[in-house]
């Protein structure tokens, strides 16, 4: 099985979620975002909190590539710069993900 890491990269309100739901097959997607809906479904942000929502993403991101079941990760933050998703790259690449970066 090819397992594989989906960085997108768009700014928000371009369909990174309407793209995640496009990928078929066992996937996980992180997004810092998700940290924010309460269990009724809304949305709260609270700028104090983004360390601990993009901890949280990390965190999902590691469950996931050390479950065999999951074929597909997708990044689905912002991911402007370099330095915002190298840590999912390095991660991947040493667990032998193919990469894919999609601009949205």
């Amino acid at each position: 099985m090819t397992r594989n890491l989906i960085i997108l990269k768009a700014v928000s309100g371009a369909g990174k979620t309407t793209f995640c739901d496009l990928i078929k097959g066992p996937k996980v997607v992180c997004c810092a975002d998700d940290y924010f809906y309460d269990i009724y479904g809304n949305y709260n942000f609270d700028a104090t909190k983004l360390g601990h929502a993009h901890a949280h993403c990390r965190d999902t991101f590691d469950d996931a590539v050390e479950s065999i079941e999951v074929e597909n990760i997708i990044i689905a933050n912002t991911n402007t710069k370099p330095a915002d998703y190298a840590y999912y790259v390095n991660q991947a690449t040493k667990a032998g993900f193919v990469i894919t970066f999609v601009v949205l």
